[in-house]
């Protein structure tokens, strides 16, 4: 109770101060997110029905981007063998020019008011699916009872959580776990420092190849749900798959806000 009225005191005070505007709509938004609550409902109503673990009909089977014809791939998937080890994706929005300025305030720009709209979106998908248990994250022996289904983040760079002070992916899962009681499992690590984005489409699949494993001392869920913020050749989440399913996961699906 008294934590309650602590951060409406906060929010109260701060949007005096320092009021912040939705930058879809441009309202004042007073209740300490970054998006108005219009906004936030309206994106959450078209994650609405989304699925992690059956096909949907108008998304590809493969990628998870939205479908324009009633084939169950996208052109690109249909010709590509590019996914392995990923059984579903599930990308929420596109890349428009708008949701192209979220990511960037948030991911580029540091701006981490954003996690706790983005984390009530996957929260909601993820409840949505019964991905809702939660369990105290720590190293296991490789003959310990495996949970079941968690959600596994996609591991940062070496060094970037030391280097900025945090990492947005980190953040979100860190608040799925703590204010939805979502189950996270902390499970990956990175070995390359290369970003991704500097990359060509043929570079990004060679540039994680074998960058990715399961920390020493964990055992991975059965049933994994990775979490990135964007998908865009896929080679980070089919990486992350593989990584996975060497230890001994049996499904893996992506679930991202955004798709390019």
């Amino acid at each position: 109770m008294k934590i309650d009225l602590y951060r409406r005191a906060v929010c109260f005070f701060s949007n005096i101060a320092f009021p912040i505007f939705c930058p879809l709509c441009g309202k004042q938004v007073r209740d300490g997110n970054m998006l108005c609550r219009t906004c936030m409902e309206n994106l959450l109503d078209r994650a609405k029905g989304r699925k992690l673990f059956v096909s949907e009909p108008d998304w590809c089977g493969k990628c998870g981007r939205r479908l324009v014809s009633a084939d169950a791939f996208c052109p690109e998937c249909r010709e590509s063998d590019d996914f392995m080890f990923l059984d579903k994706v599930c990308a929420l929005y596109p890349y428009s020019p708008e949701n192209k300025d979220l990511l960037t305030g948030w991911k580029i720009n540091g701006e981490r008011i954003f996690s706790h709209s983005f984390a009530e979106i996957l929260a909601s998908v993820l409840y949505e699916n019964s991905v809702v248990c939660r369990y105290r994250d720590k190293p296991v022996r490789d003959k310990a009872p495996r949970l079941k289904t968690a959600v596994v983040p996609v591991p940062p760079r070496p060094g970037k959580i030391r280097k900025k002070g945090w990492d947005q992916i980190d953040e979100v899962c860190t608040l799925l776990k703590r204010q939805w009681h979502i189950s996270v499992s902390d499970c990956l690590v990175r070995t390359t420092k290369i970003q991704q984005k500097q990359l060509g489409k043929a570079a990004r699949k060679m540039n994680l190849k074998g960058h990715i494993l399961v920390k020493n001392g964990y055992t991975p869920p059965d049933v994994c749900i990775l979490i990135d913020d964007i998908i865009t050749t896929g080679a980070t989440l089919e990486n992350c798959a593989e990584a996975l399913k060497s230890k001994g996961a049996s499904f893996v699906a992506g679930l991202t806000l955004f798709y390019d």
